[in-house]
């Protein structure tokens, strides 16, 4: 169970949450090109290109590693020692650090979807 599912009188489940946060955009590095521009709901995206990096929603990025047509370039938020640092701040400093909405989803369904992306 995610741990925004846990908070007391969250009317949300782990499922519904992971939903949501598949729309955050995140970067990938695609295989393949395309060249169609691509008219999603959150707004067009450009032609995809081999080795150029662009952003696509978390859903979109998880589909196309499946299918090993791109590389999943992780949130700068997830590097180690971004992480170590926060955790820090935390420790020290009695407030949160910022981080993005659904992080642990995020976090969660990388792990799950693309690990070998993850350093």
């Amino acid at each position: 169970m995610s741990f925004a599912a846990t908070v007391v009188n969250n009317p949300f489940d782990e499922h519904e949450l992971e939903f949501f946060a598949e729309e955050e955009m995140i970067s990938i590095v695609p295989t393949f090109r395309y060249d169609k521009k691509l008219e999603m709901l959150r707004g067009d995206r450009e032609p995809m290109r081999p080795n150029f990096e662009t952003e696509v929603p978390l859903w979109m990025a998880l589909s196309l590693r499946k299918a090993q047509r791109c590389r999943i370039v992780p949130p700068l938020w997830m590097d180690r020692k971004n992480l170590e640092d926060v955790l820090d701040f935390e420790r020290n400093m009695d407030q949160h650090h910022e981080l993005p909405f659904h992080y642990y989803e995020i976090a969660s369904m990388l792990f799950r979807g693309a690990k070998e992306d993850i350093d």
